[in-house]
């Protein structure tokens, strides 16, 4: 590929009619002309310019568009009268120019850039670096909101693709975009501070962090003179766009400062540390009992072993989003009144632990027991002659907390209304003894009550769960009864395991899972009808635009030559080297291999060839994936190649 610049506003030489060069661009199909001279210009139009070259059309000092050639030399009437050119070429209109700096070179028709030490050169290919990394982004931007839009409608999804396209990557990408973090102005005075400097919204422009003041930010540019200034609620309304993607684009005056800080804050997100985000990988062994609910083993405080019922991960995961769901629907009264119960519960128990610290127990007010422990479910107690008959151990019993709130919700005052509503709600606990400790826990919470200053509401989030290897696992047998619950949501499903009296567990509309599985790896678990249906499935493959080192760009092509090959009509089609069975979409080499830290270059391309991508690849030909006839190719992989 190379780089030209050409200047078509002159078909008859200086002397003649001069022409808008750019609407020669905005025909239907974009061309650019020159006349018919026996020159080295003319020559070099219709012969020495290539298909995929890359053109800069100019006005005297004025750039006006970045073109690529997609067409050979030919000749028109219409728009020889037109334009009063003889020969034409079509070409594809990459960018008009929006900068204020002059070409470097205003003089001539039609020449090649070739002197990388020229301002020329420098000119055009940085305008098509610039160009490139703000297509790039604007291509992933577009493929990353499509498959937000897929999550968002089938609530799960699976991406799926070869070895080294960044499935992962992505998959954290989208959980970032649905989850993100709640931006605040005490943030943005904590994160963006005097003489910070980020890129735009394009990656073109360096900003520098003039000065923070009371409600915006002040910005500094390199070719601007003047501050710019970036309001505090604007950056926040961009931010909340990040979030929900795609992300903002500027249209006028400030739009793209306020872009600016809200993506460098948005990228700064430390979101796996969030609550609403999980991730986990799945391996062969995994089960029901690891990924749902099982039965764990624990000891007692007499040293007994008791088998007890446990939330896993997605059901502890999705017992939370659906809390959050529906305290989102709640008053903000109600969500306060919850609040100064946990907060009195938890004073309440800290009270019960500093009693059985220096006593011993709690008693429990007008009976004969007495509080000895305290778990995260449950108050332990029991009674000075409360004893096994076989072994002399104290009998413990149980007030669950659940149980515990829903009769203070309820507003329970005798064991009779206890056992009231005990049956609907799969109450457990001892009517008696509850009754009597949540009337000390009243006395406790009208003694120390909450001073709250106003009612605090929920806002309803999205809770991501990424299931890295999906398909490693025998999905049917992970899942079991909850692959009804993917598909309905909101309605409960019975698991196999009841915790504290209960089995059901709902997957809540604001859940979303997403999977990733390596289509090349054969030794994968088996995803049947059932589980396919319920899931959408997005393939992530080999991206060679995001490779930057040449070098490494050569060898991924190479690599890549492997497993596809393109025929004459243009159409890619599996290599003479890739088994028959297989489709090259499925095991081809990614982009990851191939992507180098900054500074890295030679040393560590060197590494990943001979450490990663070799041996990858000798597992292919040992598999039976590439044919025996890569073996001699593998080995000749180099960076010289």
């Amino acid at each position: 590929m190379n780089f030209w610049h050409i200047q078509m506003c002159l078909p008859n030489g200086r002397e003649g009619e001069k022409i808008d060069s750019s609407l020669l661009l905005k025909e239907k199909q974009p061309i650019i002309g020159t006349g018919e001279w026996n020159n080295s210009q003319c020559e070099a139009f219709k012969n020495r310019i290539q298909k995929g070259d890359i053109i800069c059309v100019k006005e005297g000092k004025t750039a006006i568009a970045l073109c690529q050639v997609t067409g050979e030399p030919f000749q028109d009437e219409g728009l020889s009268k037109k334009y009063k050119h003889k020969n034409f070429r079509k070409v594809n209109v990459l960018e008009f120019f929006k900068g204020e700096d002059d070409f470097p070179q205003p003089q001539g028709t039609l020449q090649i850039a070739q002197d990388k030490k020229t301002p020329t050169w420098k000119f055009i290919t940085s305008w098509y670096d610039s160009y490139k990394t703000s297509y790039m982004i604007t291509v992933q931007e577009e493929d990353l909101q499509r498959k937000l839009d897929l999550l968002r409608y089938k609530k799960q999804i699976v991406l799926q693709g070869p070895p080294g396209t960044g499935k992962t990557f992505t998959a954290k990408r989208m959980a970032k975009a649905m989850v993100g973090a709640t931006l605040t102005k005490e943030r943005i005075r904590r994160e963006v501070t005097e003489g910070l400097t980020f890129f735009s919204e394009g990656g073109t422009t360096e900003y520098t962090v003039d000065s923070v003041k009371n409600e915006s930010v002040l910005l500094r540019s390199p070719s601007a003179s003047n501050t710019n200034m970036a309001s505090f609620n604007k950056i926040i309304e961009r931010y909340d766009q990040y979030r929900k993607g795609p992300g903002p684009k500027a249209k006028n005056g400030n739009d793209s400062y306020e872009i600016a800080v809200a993506k460098y804050l948005f990228e700064q997100v430390p979101f796996e540390q969030c609550g609403e985000y999980k991730i986990i990988q799945f391996h062969p062994s995994y089960s029901y009992e690891d990924f749902v609910r099982g039965i764990s083993a624990k000891s007692d405080e007499n040293g007994q072993v008791v088998y007890e019922a446990e939330d896993k991960v997605l059901a502890e995961f999705a017992q939370k989003a659906l809390k959050n769901l529906e305290d989102s629907k709640k008053p903000a009264e109600k969500i306060s009144e919850e609040l100064d119960f946990e907060e009195a519960l938890e004073g309440f128990k800290e009270e019960i632990s500093e009693r059985i610290d220096t006593d011993g127990k709690y008693n429990i007010n007008g009976t004969v027991a007495y509080v000895v422990d305290i778990e995260e479910k449950r108050f332990r107690y029991s009674g000075d002659r409360w004893q096994n008959l076989s072994n002399g151990n104290p009998i413990i019993h149980n007030i669950f907390i659940r149980d515990f709130k829903i009769a203070f919700e309820h507003k329970i005052d005798s064991p009779k209304s206890f056992k009231a509503i005990a049956a609907q709600f799969g109450m457990k606990s001892n009517a008696s003894y509850l009754v009597k400790l949540l009337k000390q826990f009243n006395e406790f919470k009208e003694k120390h009550k909450a001073q709250r200053q106003r009612p605090v509401s929920v806002k309803e989030q999205n809770y991501v769960l990424i299931i890295d290897e999906i398909n490693r696992a025998n999905l049917p047998t992970v899942l079991g009864e909850l692959i009804y619950g993917l598909e309905y949501r909101g309605k409960a499903v019975e698991s196999l395991y009841a915790l504290e009296g209960d089995r059901e567990i709902v997957i809540p509309e604001n859940l979303y899972i997403i999977g990733t599985m390596n289509t090349a790896d054969r030794s994968v678990g088996h995803m049947d009808y059932a589980i396919r249906r319920r899931f959408a499935f997005e393939e992530v493959l080999p991206n060679e635009a995001v490779i930057t080192d040449g070098k490494a760009k050569k060898l991924f092509e190479e690599v890549s030559s492997l497993f596809v090959k393109v025929d004459k009509k243009g159409k890619r089609k599996g290599s003479e080297f890739l088994a028959p069975d297989f489709d090259y979409r499925d095991v081809q080499l990614g982009h990851s291999y191939f992507m180098l830290k900054e500074g890295e270059g030679d040393r560590e391309l060197k590494m990943k060839l001979e450490y990663e991508i070799k041996p990858i690849l000798r597992e292919y030909v040992k598999d039976g994936l590439l044919l025996e006839n890569a073996k001699d190719k593998i080995e000749a992989l180099s960076l010289e190649a």
